[in-house]
Order: structure tokens, then sequence, then C-alpha cells
């Protein structure tokens, strides 16, 4: 029976040899590169279903969501990018942004 310093030993070898803190970075890293596309194709894509389902103005209503969650400085950068992707329904950027995103998360 093996004790726990011989365990932890073990443990501790397997984990180094199978290089478990670089296989860790790269899926971090990976996760982070294909966060960004995910994010613009689901905010372009939700300009449609925003029409689809009658709401207005959907840029007011994320923001006054958000407006108490978010730094003001924060919320000064965000609007002007909510308002254009909002206001403009761009099948292109929808088109663009799931090829990268799948591409990405592949």
């Amino acid at each position: 029976m093996e004790t726990a310093k011989d365990w932890g030993i073990a443990f501790y070898r397997k984990f180094s040899r199978d290089d478990a803190m670089g296989s860790a970075a790269e899926m971090a890293f990976r996760f982070m590169f294909a966060l960004f596309p995910l994010l613009v194709f689901l905010a372009a894509l939700s300009a449609y279903i925003a029409r689809w389902l009658g709401i207005d103005n959907p840029t007011e209503e994320i923001l006054t969501q958000a407006g108490d969650r978010l730094p003001s400085d924060v919320q000064g950068v965000l609007e002007p990018q909510l308002r254009e992707i909002f206001g403009n329904r761009n099948p292109g950027l929808i088109t663009v942004t799931a090829v990268t995103a799948i591409w990405a998360a592949s």
C-alpha cells in the first residue's frame, strides 16, 4: 500500500512528464482567443434577434441592466460600440465572426 508521500511523488512525476502546466496554458490561451470572436458574433446576431422580438433600443436596455455594475469609464467605451453593432444589421459581420469563432475554437 502506498503512503501519501509515495502517492505525492508519483503524482508530481506524472504531472511533470505529461506537461500539465503547458496544457493548461494552451487551453487558457485558446479559450481567450476564441472568446472575443464569439462575443462579437453574439452581439451582431442579437441585433437581428432584438428587432425580431420587438425591442426598440437594445443598447439602452443593455446599458440600463448593466449600468450599476459597470464602471463609468467602461460604460463610456462600451456604449458607442454597442450602438454601432445594434444600429446596423450587418450580415457580413455575422458571417465573418461566425467563421472566425469556429476557426478560433477548433
